[in-house]
């Protein structure tokens, strides 16, 4: 019995080292190529973001700019789809703006909650720009919320003498 496992061991091992030594060869037939002692270096591709000039001469850019920061520094879980800045073509004032912004806001809450959260937010962000830019007389804010099937909200406010005061306010899908 130990003669026969012996036998068995030594032909798998010849049959392994027969056939180590036919990679040998063809690796050895098989032409190869010389590279040079050149140092490697590697590039760092550094994409150079240029930001966008702002003209503060440009009542437009203030604006969006505006919008942009407050949405960004205050309003947790919101995402800027647009922004819009029409001309108000109700006036004849050459400065005189409604603002659009069109907003994403990906919160699980309530029904109740997500009404308060978004007329708050709405509020701040319209009281914000009473305050930071005379030239916007009117502010439209539309809502998507992802958590309740993308129902859509659409708060308006208004410039008056005091601020801005509530327009319209609806909710469309499962927010009503």
């Amino acid at each position: 019995m130990k003669k026969e496992f012996l036998s068995l061991i030594l032909i798998i091992s010849m049959f392994l080292l027969i056939g180590c030594g036919e990679d040998e060869k063809a690796s050895a037939s098989a032409p190869s190529i010389q590279v040079e002692n050149v140092p490697v270096v590697a590039e760092e591709k550094t994409e150079e973001v240029a930001e966008p000039v702002f003209d503060e001469s440009d009542p437009k850019q203030k604006i969006e700019k505006v919008v942009t920061e407050r949405i960004t520094d205050e309003y947790r879980k919101t995402v800027i789809d647009r922004i819009e800045i029409n001309a108000n073509l109700g006036t004849e004032e050459e400065c005189d703006f409604i603002v659009l912004p069109h907003l994403t806001w990906d919160v699980e809450n309530s029904v109740d909650m997500t009404h308060q959260m978004l007329e708050m937010y709405s509020s701040d962000l319209a009281a914000t720009l009473y305050n930071e830019c005379p030239d916007v007389a009117e502010v439209c804010i539309f809502w998507t919320v992802p958590y309740h099937n993308n129902a859509a909200a659409k708060m308006q406010f208004v410039r008056t003498s005091g601020g801005m005061t509530w327009g319209d306010k609806m909710y469309d899908g499962d927010l009503r």
